[in-house]
């Protein structure tokens, strides 16, 4: 599969392991090319699968991995990676953060476990006979401690309308005032906390509307939210609280302002309950008690925050309490999340409703 920009274009087709000290590559694993279901291109041999996906904002490729592959017991400190040929831009060999090219945003690579453990996912760049390749991946040892099936996502897209931020620390109170890492444009955000028996983690999200097509000369009168959550990890049950937050000087999030929008999401003393996660059923559309129809802009976008309200009390969690929520670039139009405002103009109402 090939992506495809102005001048900017890549490619993946290999998996293999990246030696550390030398920065050689591998290969254990070439990809095949997959048959096409839908918006998506899958591809599956073996333990490995990936799996591309086309949305109304870019592509999402994933590698999911259901079990430790073989191939990966090499030296110490071997990292298994994705090995994508690029070209239309140019990096200095050495580790790469989050970029844009041609209108696609690559915010930093993430890997979890099914646990929602996360991996120091990292992003390698290095030309090799004149061809510019990147190479993502994790550390094999963290692999080698997974809970699987374990997910790698490269993370290239073409907007960032939605993400999270989440703090990471073996010490509560450092998890809970900073940010660690950020994911953009994935097809779900979260909210929560978790103690995985090493680190605490806190996830804060981000929503945002384009709400510019209400009339200017209308009256927001009602307004509210409403959200599906795919997965929920609570043990611990919690309330998802809305914010009315105007983000928008932060946007898009990256590695620069994302502890800004981190602390802004906590510190926020005014929110509007979305519910509990107490009888809440996955898949099942809720909608959030009644946001301020003043705070829709009529001009532009309407931009939200989202968190727990566990968090938000810096209540220490003993295991986990989080759920993961449909985002604008999930497959399934229908989870998405809607806002939903009735206004009034020139003496008839209507309802409209936005996914940015």
């Amino acid at each position: 599969m090939r992506v495809d920009g102005g001048t900017y274009s890549h490619i993946s087709t290999r998996i293999g392991i990246l030696n550390p000290t030398t920065k050689a590559f591998s290969s254990i694993k070439t990809i095949p090319n997959g048959l096409i279901s839908g918006d998506q291109i899958i591809a599956e041999t073996g333990v490995w699968k990936r799996v591309l996906t086309l949305t109304e904002t870019g592509l999402r490729e994933e590698i999911v991995i259901s079990a430790l592959p073989t191939g990966t017991g090499a030296g110490a400190g071997d990292w298994l990676v994705l090995e994508t040929a690029i070209s239309g831009v140019l990096f200095p060999d050495g580790w790469l953060d989050d970029f844009s090219a041609d209108g696609f945003m690559f915010p930093p690579p993430r890997t979890s476990d099914a646990n929602g453990n996360e991996a120091p996912c990292k992003r390698y760049a290095r030309t090799v006979g004149g061809v510019q390749y990147i190479y993502t991946g994790v550390p094999v040892s963290w692999l080698a401690d997974a809970v699987y099936p374990v997910t790698i996502d490269p993370d290239y897209l073409g907007d960032t309308a939605d993400g999270y931020i989440n703090g990471l620390d073996p010490t509560y109170a450092t998890a809970h005032s900073t940010s660690a890492a950020f994911d953009i444009g994935n097809t779900t955000v979260r909210i929560g906390q978790f103690w995985n028996d090493t680190n605490y983690l806190a996830w804060r999200s981000f929503l945002k509307f384009a709400t510019a097509s209400i009339p200017d000369d209308s009256s927001v009168t009602q307004s509210n939210l409403k959200l599906v959550s795919i997965y929920d990890g609570s043990t611990t049950d919690f309330i998802g609280e809305v914010i009315e937050l105007d983000w928008s000087a932060n946007d898009p999030i990256t590695d620069l302002n994302r502890e800004t929008l981190y602390d802004s999401c906590l510190a926020a003393a005014n929110h509007i309950d979305w519910r509990s996660t107490n009888g809440m059923s996955v898949e099942t559309q809720y909608s959030s008690e009644n946001l301020t129809p003043a705070y829709v802009s009529k001009t532009g976008n309407t931009y939200y925050s989202f968190r727990s309200d566990r968090d938000y009390a810096a209540t220490t969690p003993t295991g986990a309490e989080y759920i993961t929520i449909a985002s604008q670039n999930n497959a399934t139009e229908a989870y998405r999340p809607i806002l939903m405002a009735t206004y009034s103009a020139g003496g008839s109402t209507a309802h409209f409703f936005s996914m940015f």
